[in-house]
Order: structure tokens, then C-alpha cells, then sequence
């Protein structure tokens, strides 16, 4: 039951270590530049970069994160023009180029339809025994991921 789920509590400390939020974007233009907002809102996280990949989408999704490039160097856009090896699916394989983008030392993988509270990161982080962190609507339960509820929203 979800309502059972709580948020992990937080005493306030920050991250010490460089964060990489790595964002799979496609077709999402109504939703990545709240994304990416309630990434750059984000509490306890000093050292923090916002790659996104841009798959293919048809629409605007490219044009709005160039935008926010151009004035935040926190944000950077990589762009994937082909279809993913054989082998692989699409969304595993931008977030393999994804991570292999990111320079920090804890990576954050968050779907470009979702809204973190100011304070998911670090929290999370805090009670995490991982180096990573998962966001999604859809988690494999093979990956090893701390999913927390009460911490984002989907929209």
C-alpha cells in the first residue's frame, strides 16, 4: 500500500561528492523543463550536473533543453541520432550513453516525466548503500536501485 511508503527522514547534510543527474529524454517537450527545474531546485546537492539525451524525439524536447543550456552550464544536451545496437532497447541504451557522459561520482537516472521535491536527492542519497539512484515509472526489480516514494511525483 503507498500510503504506507514514507520519504526518509533528513538531518540536512550535504553531498559531498559530485552528482550526475541523468535524464532519457524522448518526445517529452510538455514536461522535461519542469524536470530539469526540480533539479536545479534541489537542497544538500553542491556539486551537481544535469545531462540530458535527447532520443530521437520528433517534437521540441531538443529546442527547450538547448534553451536552458544556453543560460545554465549546470545543464547539458547530448543528442542520440540512431537506433541502438542489437541487443539492446532504447532506454537502457540512452541511459548507458548517459552514464557514460556523466563525470560525477553518484549518478541520479530520472525520467523526463518526473518531478523531484527540493529535497529527493539528498535524503536518498543519505540512506542509499549505492552509487546510484532511480527515478522512473517503471523500475526493473533486478536492478539494484533504492526507490523512494513521497519524494517525486510523475506527470
Amino acid at each position: 500500500n503507498l500510503t504506507k511508503l514514507r520519504a526518509p527522514s533528513w538531518s540536512g547534510e550535504l553531498i559531498d561528492e559530485k552528482v550526475s543527474v541523468l535524464i532519457p529524454a524522448r518526445d517529452e517537450q510538455g514536461h522535461i523543463a519542469l524536470t530539469i527545474e526540480s533539479v536545479r531546485n534541489q537542497i544538500g546537492v553542491s556539486d551537481c550536473e544535469i545531462i540530458i539525451l535527447d532520443d530521437q524525439s520528433s517534437d521540441s524536447t531538443a529546442t527547450i533543453v538547448r534553451r536552458i543550456s544556453e543560460h545554465d552550464p549546470q545543464v547539458t544536451l547530448l543528442t542520440n541520432g540512431v537506433n541502438p545496437p542489437d541487443g539492446w532497447l532504447g532506454k537502457p541504451h540512452a541511459c548507458h550513453l548517459l552514464s557514460q557522459a556523466a563525470t560525477g561520482s553518484v549518478l541520479v537516472f530520472v525520467d523526463a516525466d518526473v518531478i523531484l521535491e527540493p529535497t529527493a536527492i539528498a535524503p536518498a542519497w543519505n540512506c542509499s548503500e549505492t552509487k546510484t539512484l532511480v527515478w522512473s515509472r517503471h523500475i526493473p526489480s533486478s536492478w539494484q536501485t533504492l526507490q523512494l516514494s513521497g519524494l517525486c511525483s510523475h506527470l
